[in-house]
């Protein structure tokens, strides 16, 4: 969401370099900023993975093209 507090009624704990590991997620990826790149009309953000952990099976969600949608295993 755009302004206010992000994470506010959310359980969350902090990562060694201080992102929020939101409760119940189902993995969680840290990073650090390794470049930005101009592209078009958008930024392509490129992350150094510093710490990265997996909580439980389930299926996951991404938001593309404006809506959630579910990842399809094949």
């Amino acid at each position: 969401m755009k302004g206010g507090e992000k994470f506010e009624n959310i359980t969350f704990d902090v990562s060694s370099l201080g992102s929020p590991i939101i409760e119940n997620a189902l993995a969680w990826i840290d990073c650090k900023l390794d470049s930005v790149h101009e592209m078009g009309d958008h930024w392509l953000v490129v992350g150094r993975v510093c710490e990265l952990a997996l909580h439980a099976d389930g299926e996951a969600m991404i938001f593309h093209k404006g809506g959630y949608k579910r990842v399809e295993n094949s």
